[in-house]
Formats: structure tokens, sequence, C-alpha cells
């Protein structure tokens, strides 16, 4: 009900309008009227109404001048002017003057329905956006709220207050996660859907959550009784959100409050249970009573043990082929996010256990709360494994490289005086000549051939140091070469000397020497 103050100084056309006001619309009560400006003007200033219709014409204090007080006090207050037809130019004052409306005399019922329709419409609007403001700022400040804002608490109508936390896809630990992909979904819930469900005469507000795929939505009625079916009302609400979108949605349903302070406690006790009980593969309502008695999934012995024999496997296929296998027992089993979390964390865990890896840095939660469903999860969580499986093998492959390499290397040093060609190797070593020779010249930095050769020089130089009179032909058949010729040409392409020419300077050397 809107409190009415009239201004007209004619008591018969003031008790008419009053008359007319109060039957034209029910939520107007003139509950003061005065017969001068002055008048009104003490009247507003001792109890500020919400409505102001006045007469330009009277004693004292004109209308014009009341408007402009009145709208100095509190621009929020509708002021109608009433009005002949002759005193239009204080019309188009009073408009000047933000008036919200202006009646002729004599003044039709009609055309005063309409204007007070007209009005009756924006003072609700108004105080739906002055009651939203409140509201925001209790579920945002909680008990954390100001003198000013105490005043404003307390001019709202209701009893009983029930909220609903609604959440799009996963639960994500970022306040501003872009990438979740519930972020567009929830804008779903919105106020022209949440209105057709509310029951009549229940007072509703729709808001941002802390999260990017998180809605608020708070009720309120004037009676403290089950007015309000919030369990009902969060049913009705999921399967409408379900016809229009394939992402699963939750609603979880808090206790009733009587004081709109405590609507942020009632939103953080939801929040605490939002990843305890929110699953990937489905939708769901969770009232309180629920959330009370369902803590979830448990971590126990059989799924670490399942964790860490899984993380065993050598080849990602079949890891891979393994944790699909797994991840339909979770859809059966209903696990619970916080579960895949502890799993997937669990199993990074025992990687780095078992293959003596360094420290993974891993967020579960990042990975399940950009997923939509389980296979997903699976397969972004294989996205992650597969380059440390990659990693494994190379660093296997090149430890089976080295050894590789050591045994050729040990053979050319102990054979090198026996025909040894490229052909030999495959019969020798087991692997084709030319990975034989990639691997031993990404390890060695020469192929095996040009190694062979080093070696045969290296030992013809010693036997030529130690055994001066040995013929070089002698020299080139113990080194492995059959051709004397071809022994002093690649003799000299490595030391810059022929035999004959380097043990000549060894003798010179020698002679110096003594």
């Amino acid at each position: 009900m809107y409190n009415v103050l009239l201004a007209e100084d004619e008591p018969p056309i003031l008790f008419m309008i009053k008359a007319l006001i109060e039957a034209s619309h029910s939520s107007f009560q003139v509950n003061n009227w005065a017969f001068n400006g002055k008048e009104a003007w003490a009247i507003v200033q001792r109890q500020k109404p919400d409505v102001l219709v006045t007469d330009i014409k009277m004693p004292f204090i004109d209308g014009l001048e009341l408007m402009a007080k009145v709208k100095d006090m509190d621009p929020r207050i509708p002021c109608i002017v009433l009005t002949g037809f002759h005193d239009f130019e204080f019309v188009r004052d009073a408009l000047r003057l933000h008036a919200f409306d202006y009646l002729l005399k004599p003044v039709k019922e009609e055309q005063l329905k309409q204007v007070l329709d007209k009005l009756f419409k924006q003072l609700a609007e108004n105080s739906a956006d002055n009651e939203t403001g409140i509201i925001r700022h209790c579920i945002y400040y909680g008990k954390d709220v100001g003198e000013e804002m105490k005043a404003r608490i307390a001019t709202l109508p209701y009893a009983k207050y029930d909220l609903l936390l609604v959440r799009a896809g996963a639960a994500s630990k970022l306040v501003y996660d872009t990438l979740n992909p519930g972020r567009r979904p929830i804008r779903l819930v919105q106020m022209d859907l949440i209105e057709l469900i509310t029951p009549s005469g229940i007072a509703v507000w729709v808001l941002d959550g802390l999260q990017l795929n998180e809605k608020i939505i708070v009720m309120a009625s004037n009676f403290a009784g089950e007015i309000v079916h919030p369990d009902a009302f969060a049913e009705e609400l999921l399967r409408r959100l379900q016809e229009r979108s394939a992402i699963p949605f939750h609603v979880f349903v808090g206790d009733s409050v009587e004081r709109p302070e405590l609507l942020r406690d009632a939103a953080d006790q939801l929040r605490r249970v939002v990843t305890l009980q929110t699953r990937l593969h489905r939708s769901g309502v969770y009232p309180t009573t629920r959330l009370q008695q369902d803590a979830g999934n448990a971590m126990d012995e059989d799924i670490i043990n399942r964790c860490k024999l899984i993380v065993q496997e050598e080849k990602f296929d079949v890891f891979m082929k393994a944790l699909e296998l797994w991840s339909k027992e979770w859809l059966n089993r209903d696990y619970t996010q916080e579960l895949l979390e502890m799993i997937l964390q669990t199993m990074i865990s025992k990687y780095e256990q078992i293959w003596y890896t360094t420290r993974i840095e891993f967020d579960a939660n990042e990975v399940v709360a950009s997923c939509t469903c389980l296979p997903q999860v699976v397969e972004e969580f294989g996205n992650y494994m597969k380059p440390f499986f990659e990693r494994r093998v190379r660093s296997q492959q090149a430890a089976s490289a080295k050894d590789l390499v050591h045994t050729i290397e040990h053979y050319l040093n102990t054979h090198y005086m026996e025909p040894i060609s490229n052909e030999m190797y495959h019969s020798l070593f087991g692997y084709n000549k030319n990975y034989i020779s990639n691997v031993f010249s990404e390890i060695m930095g020469i192929p095996p051939s040009k190694y062979l050769m080093k070696v045969r020089i290296l030992k013809a130089k010693s036997l030529i140091v130690e055994q001066p009179h040995l013929p070089l032909k002698t020299v080139a058949e113990l080194v492995g070469y059959d051709d004397p010729l071809y022994f002093s040409r690649v003799f000299k392409n490595e030391i810059g000397f022929s035999p004959k020419e380097y043990r000549e300077m060894i003798s010179r050397g020698e002679e110096l020497e003594r």
C-alpha cells in the first residue's frame, strides 16, 4: 500500500479527488492531506509520503515550489500535478521539475486510473530495484553492514527467505574460470524463466554467484509458514534447464532464514559441499537434508591400489584402455567430482613413485572443471599424461641406445684387427646397419666405420713407436688392413703423414733425445 499526500486548497475538490484515488486503485491510500503548500511541506517533513498529488495554485507555498522542495529532499518521490486548461504554462514548469504526470480539472476517474496504473508499475519496479540492491548486499557482505544498510534491510516486509545455489557443470576452485564450460549455460537461469515457476505472492531475485557458472536464487514470502516449497521449485527449475541444455545442472537448496543478513552464511554453507555432491555424469537437486546425510564417495584402499596398478602400465595405449574401462565404474558407482579429483591426483602421485620422475605439477580440479562428462575427463587426463609416457619411452630408448653403442664400441676396440663391414652389424648386434650408424653417430659424434678407422690408426701408431723395425705391411695387417697402399693412404689422411714418414720422424726424435 502506497501512502499518498494530497494538497488542494479547495476542500470539496480535495475530498472528491481523495475518494477517486482510493476507488481507482487499491494500492494507493490518501493518509494525509493539506489545504495549502505550507501545511503540505510540514507533513512531508514529518512523514515522508510515497506519492505527492498537488494543485499548482495554493496559498503560502504554491505547488511548483512544494514540488521543488520535495524533489530536493528526496528525488525518488513521484509528484502528480493538478491543473486547469488555462494553467498549462505551469504544467510545463512542473514537467521540468520532473513531475510524474498531470491531471486536468475536473479530474475524471478514467484518466486518474490510467495515471495511477502507470505510477504503480513504476513504484513496483523501483521497489524491486531497491530490494534487489539490499538482497545483493546481504548475499555478498552478510552481516557486515553499516547503519544505513541496516535501516534499508528493516524496510523489507518478508518473514522468511529461501536460498538456492545453481551450478552449470563442474565446480571450479578459480573465482574467474573463463574456461569453465558452464559459464554460458548458466545464463539460462534468468528472471523470465524463474518467474514462470515462482508461486504467486512470492518475491524472487536472481543474482550472479562467485563463479562464472553459478547463480543464486533468493525467494521470500510474507509468511513464516511453508508457502514456498524450495525442493519442488528446484526440481521444476532443473527440469526446465535440462530441456534447454545438455550440460549437467546442480541445484543446491539451503536452509530457510528469517533475516536477509544470514543469506551469505547460507550460501557459504552450500558452497562447502558443492564438490562433495557434484557429478559430471548427471544433473541433480540437493536439498539440505540430503546434503547433511550424503557425504559423497570415499577414497579407500581398493581405489588407491587401482590407481597404482593403472599407472604401472608401460605403454600409453594400454594405460588409456585401463582408464577408460575403470571410468565406466565411476559412472555406475555415481562417483562425485571430489572423488574423481582425488583419483586423478593419486594416479599422478603413484606415477611419480613408480617411475622415479621429478615432481609433476598437476591440479586435478583444473582438469575436471574444464569437462562436462566422464569420457571427457578421461580424454583430458590422457592428454595430460601422454607427454610423460612419451618422455619415459624416449628415456628408455636412449638408455637402450647407449648400451648398444657401448657394446659396439667394445667390439670395435677388441676386434679391430679382423675384417669388419657395415653388412656385418645386423648379424653381430641384431639391428640394421642404418639404425646402428644413426644411433652410434648421435651418441659418439661419428659413424662406426670412422670410429673403427681411428682405432686402427691409433693402434698402428702404437706399433710403429713400440716396434720401429716391424715392416709396415705387417703393421697394416695387424690393424686389419689387407692392402698396404690403402692403409698408407688412410694413415696419411688421418694424421698428415704416411706410415713411413711417421716412423722416420719418430726415429729422428729418438736420436735427438739421446
